[in-house]
C-alpha cells in the first residue's frame, strides 16, 4: 500500500529537478554594472544634447532626434568595450543618475536649513556631483518658481497676496 505512494512521491521529486535545470538553462546573463568610464561618455553626450533630451513638450520630429541621439549615444557606450548597451539602458541610467542626484540635492538643502546635529552626509561620486551641477537649475530640482509668501510664513498674509493677484487679472 505505501510502496505506489513512494514511487509517486519520488516521480514528483524527479520532475520538480527537471523543471529547476530547465529553468536555469533559460536564465539569462546579467550584464556588468555601468563602469565610470561609460557614465562618464553618458554624462558628456546628454550635456552636449540637454535641451533636446530634457525638452517635455515635444513633436514626432524631436521624438526621432532623441531616439537618434540615445543610439548614438549607446554606441558610443557599447565601443568602450564593458558591454553592449542599448539606448533603453543608456537612458535608464541617465534616469537613475539623475534621481539619485536630485535626492542628494534635496538632502544638502534640507541639512543647510537645519541647525547642528545629526548625522554626517555621505560622500557622493563624481558622477553625482556632475549630474547635480548639470540639472541645477531645472524646475526638477528646484521646482517651479511663483510669489512668495511674507518672511514668517503668515497664512494670513498668504491670502491677502494671492487676493491681491487675483484681482488684478
Amino acid at each position: 500500500m505505501l510502496l505506489p505512494i513512494i514511487q509517486d512521491f519520488n516521480k514528483k521529486k524527479t520532475s520538480l529537478k527537471k523543471k529547476m535545470a530547465d529553468t536555469d538553462q533559460k536564465k539569462r546573463d546579467r550584464k556588468r554594472n555601468f563602469t565610470e568610464p561609460e557614465i562618464n561618455v553618458i554624462q558628456d553626450e546628454v550635456e552636449k544634447n540637454f535641451s533636446l533630451l530634457n525638452d517635455k513638450f515635444s513633436t514626432a520630429k524631436a521624438n526621432q532626434k532623441k531616439l537618434e541621439v540615445w543610439s548614438n549615444i549607446s554606441r558610443m557606450v557599447s565601443a568602450l568595450g564593458v558591454a553592449q548597451r542599448t539606448p533603453k539602458e543608456c537612458k535608464d541610467k541617465w534616469g537613475n543618475t539623475k534621481k539619485e542626484a536630485k535626492k542628494v540635492y534635496s538632502l544638502a538643502r534640507k541639512e543647510q536649513r537645519q541647525t547642528g546635529g545629526g548625522p554626517e552626509i555621505k560622500l557622493v561620486t563624481p558622477a553625482i556631483n556632475r549630474t547635480i551641477d548639470l540639472c541645477r537649475d531645472s524646475a526638477a530640482f528646484n521646482g517651479i518658481g511663483g510669489f512668495q509668501t511674507s518672511v514668517n510664513g503668515n497664512l494670513c498674509s498668504f491670502i491677502h497676496q494671492f487676493k491681491l493677484i487675483s484681482f488684478r487679472f
